[in-house]
This record gives C-alpha cells, structure tokens and sequence, in this order.
C-alpha cells in the first residue's frame, strides 16, 4: 500500500512594503501645507521630511500595522477564521531591527497571519501617515518607506519552499514595483511553469503612481498576472499608461486590461472598484475547444451595498479589505459573484472603525453579508 499523503493546507502570500500607519483626523489646511490632495497615495519627498513629527506633535495619533498586502492577508486571515476554514496566510517584506518592525510583527500575527519579514539593521522600519479628512471620508497616504525598500530577491529565493513552493495565491502590490523587479519575473515565471498546479499570481495596481513613475516596469511585467485589481483612479492612470483610446470610460479599460496577453492560458480577471459604484469585473472567455485562444471577453457590473453615513468613520484600506474578502473566498473555489461579494462586505466593515481594524466579520458565519 502506498504511504497515506499528508493533506495539504492551502496557502495565500501577499508582498509588499510594510509600513507603521500613523493616523490621524485633520484639517484641509494640513493637506494644503504639504501639497497632498484628499484621496491620493504618493511617496513622501524632502518637503513632507516633518509631517509625522506635526502629526504625533499636534494630533491623536492611532498606530496601525499597515502596508497594502499586509492589510490584505489580514482581511484574508479574518474572514477565513470567521468560516473556520483551515489556510496559511503569510506575508513577506523589509522591516527595521527596531520597536516599530516587532510591534507590526506581533499585530499581524495576532490577526492569523505568518510573518516571514526581512530584517534589516541600519535602516529604521517605514511609516505612513495616513490624514483623514471631512470626517473620514477622504484619505491622503504619504509613504516613508524606510526598510521596506531593502527587501531583496534574495530574501525571497532563501525562503522559497515556505514561501512560494506549495503556495496557490501570491498577490503582489504595485508598490514593490520601485523596489524589485526580479521578484515580479521570478514569481512570474514559476506560475507560468506549473500551470498544471492551479496558482494564481495576482497584482493590485495600488496607485496612479506606480503607473506614472514605474510604467516600464509594470508593462514588463504585466503579462503575468492572472488576476489584476484596482480602483477607477488606478485604471485610468495604467490606460494612459497604455494609451487607451478613452481613459475615463472605466468598462472599457477593465475589458482592455483583461484583454492584453497574457503568458498562460487560463483567462485573466480584472477587479475595478468605484467607491459606492458597481465594481466592474472583466474576464477573457476561452473559445471552445481551441486551446489559449479567446472568444471574447465577459463583462460584469456588480453592485455593492451602502452604508449610512453616518456610519462611516475612515476610507482607508477599503481597498485592500475589498481584495482580502475576495481572495479569501477564491481560494475556496466560489464564483466570482460570491467573492466580489464578500469583498465589499469587508470594504463596508473596515471604514466603519478608525484605522485597519479588523471586525469580527461575524456576518461572515450566518452568511448575512
């Protein structure tokens, strides 16, 4: 008889930049001073060099582990908790040897997730500070990125049979763009070489930046990913990238986007959130019978429920809650309706409360989302 083979659990990684949110609710005066629009992720440049020191000094400050794919494997993490379903949810990134680097740590694991970091020594570990204003509403993302930009290739390809071996979804934020492009091509390739394995590589556009300033890179890399998401300002900035013939209409940048080439045959999803609009999903129908080639391309336009208003206490990380509440229900094999779903119900559960903290999703378990 052969050996019994061990049940394998399976596995989500997200990579990207982890940073120390610095949050705090604000005046307009103080986006104005630093040059910094209402909803708007940039990288901090030398004249933003005071702003978190003006913001602990003048503002109650809420200190949150944070990072776009960090904040997705926790929402991920929760939600798989809540079903009781059994998942690895790692993470990888670049912290500082420091009090900021341990204490993201033990958040993160705290919430389901395994952290893998990369440790550095000299360089202290990244901050963001996050500005809310009109109450929550709009939100203005200034990224000190501090040790998250000394993650190298290298710490990937040591941790790999953890990592990256047996792993079915690896999400990637846009963000790592400016940091490592091998990292983008070595995962690439490896999902395209075990097409056989059902993984799934997937990519968040993060930011109109990441288009405009790494453009390049994104265009050699998008090729790769199987599924894509994104918000309408992302879009917009990666069709101007591309020169689509109408940037502003955002149904036929989601079909463009699903429609490039891709390295494998299986079809491309693209995820394009609207804030309180339908979230608009594209995705390349196989012709039958006629291997790698596509018939058309399925266009989908899913509403999402409302809050009150007065129930919404801060937009940031919708984004990234939208992505976790999704993967964490592709990787149990649901319908894309289902997972866009359980996407916004997690979108709608975290502005609901100051900074990425996570609910209890307790919806989640009497399917009431």
């Amino acid at each position: 008889m052969a050996p019994h083979k061990p049940f394998r659990v399976p596995a989500i990684l997200g990579l990207c930049n982890p940073l120390l949110d610095i949050s705090a609710y604000v005046e307009n005066d103080l986006l104005e001073k630093y040059k910094l629009e209402p909803n708007n992720v940039i990288l901090a440049g030398e004249e933003h060099k005071e702003l978190c020191s003006e913001l602990v000094k003048n503002y109650t400050i809420d200190y949150t582990a944070g990072g776009s794919a960090q904040n997705v494997m926790r929402v991920a993490a929760g939600i798989l908790k809540s079903q009781k379903v059994d998942c690895r949810v790692m993470f990888t990134g670049g912290v500082g040897k420091d009090e900021f680097g341990d204490l993201m740590a033990k958040k993160a694991q705290a919430d389901g997730v395994e952290t893998h970091y990369m440790i550095t020594d000299s360089t202290p570990t990244g901050t963001c500070a996050v500005l809310l204003t009109e109450g929550g509403k709009n939100r203005s993302l200034c990224a000190f990125l501090g040790a998250s930009q000394k993650f190298s290739h290298e710490h990937l390809v040591k941790n790999w049979d953890i990592l990256v071996r047996d792993t079915d979804i690896i999400y990637i934020s846009g963000f790592l763009l400016a940091i490592t492009l091998e990292t983008f091509v070595r995962l690439g390739k490896h999902v395209v070489e075990c097409s056989s394995a059902n993984k799934t590589l997937c990519f968040n556009l993060s930011a109109p930046y990441v288009s405009e300033v790494f453009g390049d890179r994104l265009i050699e890399v998008m090729p790769y990913f199987d599924i894509v998401f994104g918000n309408d300002t992302e879009a917009q900035a990666y069709a101007r990238l591309r020169k689509f013939p109408d940037p502003g209409d955002i149904v036929d940048v989601a079909k463009r986007i699903a429609s490039e080439p891709t390295l494998r045959n299986t079809p491309r999803i693209v995820v394009i959130t609207q804030g309180e609009k339908p979230i608009i999903v594209a995705q390349k129908i196989p012709k039958p019978d006629v291997q790698g080639e596509i018939e058309d391309v399925s266009m989908k336009q899913i509403p999402c429920k409302q809050i009150l208003e007065s129930e919404l206490v801060d937009t940031n990380g919708a984004g990234d809650a939208f992505a976790g509440g999704f993967l964490s229900q592709y990787i149990q094999n649901a319908s894309i309706e289902k997972c866009v779903e359980v996407g916004s119900y997690a979108a709608r559960e975290i502005i609901k409360q100051s900074g990425i903290v996570l609910p209890d999703f307790s919806e989640i378990a009497s399917d009431k989302v």
